[in-house]
């Protein structure tokens, strides 16, 4: 299935692999309040990921296949999945899991090997569909849970809660034999590759496609139908969110600006706001405010 067109929204997120530091070793939560489309470009990581959209509308894409989310909707995004997400407004709970935690957990209840762990994290289904009550109020109490005791060791309630909410989720042996994703592992390569590029050099697009081992043509393609954004929508996201944290550490403008590949400052100021909406001095200005 197609992805629609991609409207071009403010980063939320950097469009790598995620690396998030958890509190108390099992998982992270938080709440995510969105006021106009914001896009999560194309990224992957060992986490199972869970959303469940309060109130909130949007586009899941992941695996060559677009997903709608409605409101009141949970989707699980599975251990090593390349994904993206489009989100239109209001608010959306995102929970994620260390699959290593889960596994150790879940080891020590049932005796579960790591490739019948695997094997079971792999059939979840990515659309799960309305969020029951039950689910629903495990995934809150998490939250809540969280950040209460950001800075305490995981509880036994909270243990209980992620146990049930997984037993919850499992589809039946036969929804689950045709729900396993398959990521294309040469888009795991390619972004792979973008994440570690030297943006002051030239013939990015080259560079790429001879450490990814593919054609020009074929890496654009691949990366195309994979995660519905083209290969230079994606390196300018990564670019400008690059840039972006390089201001947060008090890099002069010019200097960013230089060290990003553009030849001039008004460019880089041009597609700085293309992206976030703000100026870089406008959008550090807000940073600051809200980190006060």
């Amino acid at each position: 299935m197609a992805l629609s067109r991609w409207h071009r929204g403010t980063l939320e997120s950097r469009p790598f692999r995620v690396r998030i530091p958890y509190p108390n070793g099992l998982y992270v939560s938080r709440i995510q309040v969105y006021n106009q489309r914001k896009i999560v470009a194309p990224h992957y990581h060992r986490d199972i990921e869970i959303l469940l959209t309060i109130d909130a509308e949007g586009e899941l894409y992941i695996d060559g296949r677009k997903y709608d989310m409605p409101p009141n909707s949970l989707f699980v995004v599975p251990s090593e999945a390349v994904h993206a997400i489009r989100y239109i407004s209001n608010r959306v709970l995102v929970l994620q899991l260390s699959t290593d935690e889960v596994f150790r957990l879940i080891k020590k209840v049932s005796g579960c090997t790591i490739k019948e762990f695997d094997s079971l994290i792999q059939k979840i289904p990515v659309e799960v569909g309305p969020a029951s009550d039950r689910v629903k109020t495990l995934i809150m109490n998490l939250s809540r849970e969280k950040g209460a005791n950001k800075n305490m060791p995981i509880s036994f309630a909270e243990i209980a809660a992620i146990s049930e909410m997984l037993s919850l989720i499992l589809p039946s042996k036969e929804k689950a034999e045709s729900s396993i994703i398959r990521t294309d592992e040469r888009i795991k390569r390619i972004i792979d590759v973008m994440e570690s590029m030297d943006f002051s050099e030239g013939a990015i697009l080259d560079n790429i496609a001879r450490k990814a081992a593919l054609s020009k043509f074929h890496l654009c393609r691949i990366f195309k139908k994979g995660t519905g954004m083209t290969v230079h929508s994606y390196l300018n996201t990564l670019r400008m969110s690059r840039a972006s944290y390089r201001l947060l550490e008090n890099s002069s403008i010019s200097d960013v600006a230089y060290d990003f590949g553009f030849k001039s400052i008004s460019h880089f100021i041009q597609t700085f706001r293309k992206t976030f909406g703000k100026t870089p001095k406008q959008w550090i200005l807000r940073r600051q405010e809200t980190e006060v």
